[in-house]
């Protein structure tokens, strides 16, 4: 094959589009904005191909705007039992489609329903896992949602919230599943995947690393694809090949050109999957053009790559597969690391199981070879015309095999065949450091202030007409960058037949991209919790850690110069900060800082003289007593104990409880004060409520169980433009209680989701317990469906999640606010600072006084103070950051105020 034959950098005419310096192109994954201009100037020029093409895109099913879908918190693929990847793959096929009908017609209906589906799986889907599998999962479910995301990521409907929420979800649940894979290959050798794997997570990252803007997380995965990261490729290979290097990497996803006339450039290439079977043969072809598309979408012709080599396996395969049978062919010997050298697979001539099947994406193959390069593809069109209009996920059957492509090129991809003179010029990149060149278009690890230069060439029998245009302004044919931030370059050519070619240069600055998630953890006296502060009782060990899903890849520093993520700590007297640093792959560091304070007493406690409790909270039913029996360190016995109700003994005996306590006990040792708060709540078994309109929170958090138009409620932080969709309405159904939401009237049935069966009496109500004094609740299910406790999970209900009443999870309280407060008036204020921090300060003028009540947003009573002349001071220190309302009760008037706390 020529060297630089048609190494075509062309790209789209990115003018209109309006490439931004130093940017990704977006939307810019399978899809610009130029290709929906195109399509929507075919549509109405009623372009026979794309207006069928259209109309199978609005008659699949997954593309309508009321199509539901149904997330699950774990995807699990592989294993034997459990499978429910096809809900994950479906879900990303349902957005796609909506969302390319919203970018076609712009009719809002489907980009809600896009933003529905998306949201939806963000908020409730915590991992993807499985056996081996799970790594098919991560590839190609994660491509599917990051560019489904992408096309609606100038939607204004889609809140930057969720938006930002959505790209943590694939950078933390997505990314780190991908990058395993790629370099670890779940501790198998190098060459024992086949191509398809390595291909849908090479796709996926680079999707990710587009959604999310970071140019490391592009270029890893672009590397995979572009380069022999093993080291063991050879041009000049002899038969029988071996399988010794990542397949994904184009050579050996390729590994040999057949000299042959039917070849689109003189060559038929080979493919790695070709002697295993041709389903996969296609499966990794498919996978391939993808990554070229989005290659090339954001600047970089990765079709013609190793001088279009794709093009050769891309015609081979076709070729097979359309019927011809004097294919050229050599041996190839596929090594698996389960039995000997001698005896694995050698391969000796094209595998026909699944000969002849169609997957969608010939014409992105013929709209780009035909339609911007002038290269005929006669076996693409061969196999194109098996199913003449393409359609996408969901026509293709409903097992995995169907939704290994996004699909519906014909619509997206048809292009007319341009003639010689509209083909442009083929750009080669080459980035040169200390004056050493590298024949590369992305580079990463760079070291901030680093001088690069940047040059795109010519082809050598092209006459240069100087005509270049960088995105930064600059219109010299090379450019001097200093690299002080990651950064993505556009070099625009224009050639002798005013045809432009573009050329993007990826750099990647050590330390500029996106963070690791670190989440911190504290394990004291055998309990573990997600944390970063604690007290602890003096020279008592704890445990200190830091988990990232990167961590294999990155590494650690602590405070005490320890390089694991996590330490324990034997023995410790003063209050003490420790602090860990996470560097991840990218260079970026995250730190975390543990705060420990020492305290010489605990809180523990006894139940009608049970078993001694190491808690300060207990629930029990009205008639019992309950001790408090604060334990004191070894050594620290001779300091003194005041109790909120005056004792001055150690313990607190109360006897025949009937009603909610809360007590408070103050310890003063070696001049310094100790305190600890003891909660005694009274249950209240088959609580009343009263037929209305709530708010159903996680109590843990403050967050609010939100209807977001999925068939599973999550909680989410208080909307305050969509609260009608956080409002829940409960009526009594017999003895029990019916939910149902108030934005669209649907009911939770026993799973705490929405269901299309019919609502039965029997099935869907619940029985409320509570707690005097308080709006927490545990919420069972009844009758038909068990007595299973509902119990939160993540940021979902599980409807099933305990036998037994342990634990009121759920915050329930009407969302009307008080009389008089539902408008408040902000007045001349008595009360200050405001925004607050901590301590509010209530300033009473005159001879009397008076009463405050502190209000939540939704209209939760949240403090309530007895003022008196003066200053009064209330500690709000540890209430969630937002707006409250506080409502000052002096001499029989009522003012009202907007409180914001920071």
């Amino acid at each position: 094959m020529k060297k630089h034959l048609l190494c075509l950098i062309s790209l789209f005419i990115l003018t209109c589009s309006g490439i931004k310096s130093q940017s990704f192109i977006h939307p810019g994954g399978l899809h610009t904005q130029a290709d929906f201009d195109r399509v929507k100037t075919q549509l109405a020029a009623n372009e026979t191909a794309v207006v069928q093409a259209y109309n199978n895109l609005k008659a699949n099913a997954y593309s309508a705007s009321n199509v539901i879908t149904y997330p699950v918190e774990t995807i699990i693929r592989g294993g034997g039992s459990g499978e429910n990847y096809i809900n994950a793959a479906r879900g990303a096929a349902m957005a796609y489609q909506n969302a390319l009908r919203w970018k076609i017609s712009g009719d809002a209906v489907h980009a809600e329903r896009a933003i529905t589906i998306l949201n939806s799986w963000a908020k409730i889907c915590k991992q993807v896992t499985g056996d081996t599998n799970q790594s098919l999962a991560s590839g190609l479910y994660g491509y599917q949602f990051a560019n489904a995301a992408e096309l609606m990521r100038d939607y204004t409907g889609w809140k930057q919230a969720d938006f930002k929420a959505f790209q943590e979800w694939m950078l933390y649940i997505w990314y780190p599943r991908c990058v395993d894979f790629l370099k670890r290959r779940h501790d198998t050798n190098a060459g024992h995947y086949w191509s398809n794997w390595g291909l849908c997570n090479v796709l996926a990252v680079m999707s990710i690393g587009i959604l999310c803007d970071d140019v490391f997380i592009y270029n890893q995965g672009l590397d995979y694809y572009r380069y022999d990261l093993v080291g063991t490729f050879t041009d000049n290979r002899t038969p029988p090949i071996d399988n010794n290097g990542y397949n994904e990497f184009l050579g050996n996803l390729v590994p040999v050109l057949h000299a042959d006339s039917r070849g689109p450039l003189g060559y038929l290439g080979q493919m790695q999957e070709s002697g295993r079977d041709q389903g996969h043969a296609l499966m990794a072809l498919g996978l391939a053009i993808d990554i070229c598309q989005v290659g090339y979408n954001q600047g970089d012709d990765l079709f013609a790559h190793m001088d279009n080599r794709i093009a050769a396996g891309i015609e081979y395969v076709a070729c097979y597969n359309s019927g011809v049978n004097n294919v050229p062919w050599w041996d190839y010997w596929y090594h698996d690391v389960r039995t000997s050298y001698e005896n694995s697979w050698k391969q000796t001539a094209n595998n026909d199981g699944g000969r002849g099947a169609f997957r969608p994406y010939w014409d992105r193959v013929i709209g780009h070879y035909e339609g911007i390069k002038g290269i005929s593809m006669t076996y693409s069109h061969t196999m194109k015309n098996k199913e003449s209009i393409d359609n996408g996920g969901g026509n293709y059957g409903q097992t995995s095999g169907g939704f290994d492509h996004l699909g519906f090129s014909t619509l997206m991809c048809t292009r007319p065949v341009v003639t010689p003179t509209q083909v442009p010029t083929p750009l080669s990149p080459v980035i040169i450091r200390n004056n050493v060149e590298y024949a590369r278009a992305s580079y990463s690890g760079v070291t901030v202030g680093s001088t690069l230069k940047l040059l795109a060439k010519l082809p050598a029998d092209v006459t240069n007409t100087g005509n270049w245009k960088w995105d930064t302004g600059e219109t010299t044919q090379e450019l001097t960058v200093t690299a002080n931030n990651s950064a993505l370059y556009h070099v625009t050519y224009t050639n002798a037949n005013n045809v432009k070619s573009t050329q993007m240069f990826s750099i990647a600055v050590s330390g500029d991209c996106k963070p690791d998630l670190v989440t911190p953890s504290i394990t004291y006296n055998g309990v573990t919790v997600n944390d970063t502060v604690i007290s602890i009782m003096p020279q008592t060990p704890f445990r200190l850690t830091a988990n990232s899903p990167n961590e294999r890849w990155g590494k650690y520093k602590w405070s005490n110069g320890a390089t694991a993520n996590s330490i324990t700590v034997s023995t410790l007297s003063t209050d003490r900060i420790y602090s860990v640093t996470f560097t991840n792959q990218g260079g970026k560091e995250t730190t975390i800082n543990f705060h420990i304070s020492i305290s010489v007493i605990s809180p523990s406690l006894k139940i009608d003289g049970g078993n001694t409790q190491n808690t300060n909270k207990a629930f029990i039913t009205a008639g019992q007593s309950v001790e408090l029996l604060p334990i004191v360190q070894a050594g620290a016995e001779s300091g003194t104990w005041t109790w909120s109700n005056g004792s001055t003994q150690r313990s607190l005996l109360l006897e025949f409880i009937q009603e909610t306590e809360h007590h408070t006990v103050t310890y003063s040792y070696n001049s310094a004060v100790y305190t600890l708060n003891y909660d005694i709540y009274v249950t209240i078994p088959n609580k009343p409520m009263s037929n209305g309109n709530y708010f159903i929170k996680n109590a843990a958090d403050a967050t609010y169980l939100t209807n977001d138009g999925s068939m599973t409620p999550s909680f989410s932080v208080f909307s305050e433009t969509h609260p009608e969709s956080q409002r829940w309405t409960i009526t009594k159904d017999g003895t029990r209680y019916k939910i149902a939401s108030m934005l669209d009237n649907r009911f939770l049935n026993e799973y705490a989701a929405f269901t299309t069966n019919a609502y039965y009496q029997a099935w869907n109500t619940y029985t409320f317990h509570g707690l005097d004094g308080a709006d927490l609740y545990a919420i069972q299910n009844g009758g038909s469906s068990a007595a299973d406790y509902w119990a939160i999970s993540g940021s979902v209900i599980s409807g099933h999640g305990s036998t037994t009443l342990n634990a009121y999870p759920f915050e329930i309280i009407s969302y009307q606010l008080p009389n008089g407060i539902a408008e408040t008036i902000q007045q001349e204020t008595h009360i200050y600072p405001n925004p607050v921090n901590d301590f509010l300060t209530i300033n009473i003028a005159g001879n009397t006084g008076g009463k405050f009540v502190l209000y939540s947003i939704d209209g939760r009573k949240m403090y309530t103070i007895i003022c008196v002349t003066g200053k009064n001071h209330l500690n709000i220190g540890n209430f969630t950051k937002g707006m409250y309302v506080g409502v000052l009760e002096l001499n029989g008037k009522t003012e009202q105020f907007k409180i914001l706390k920071k």
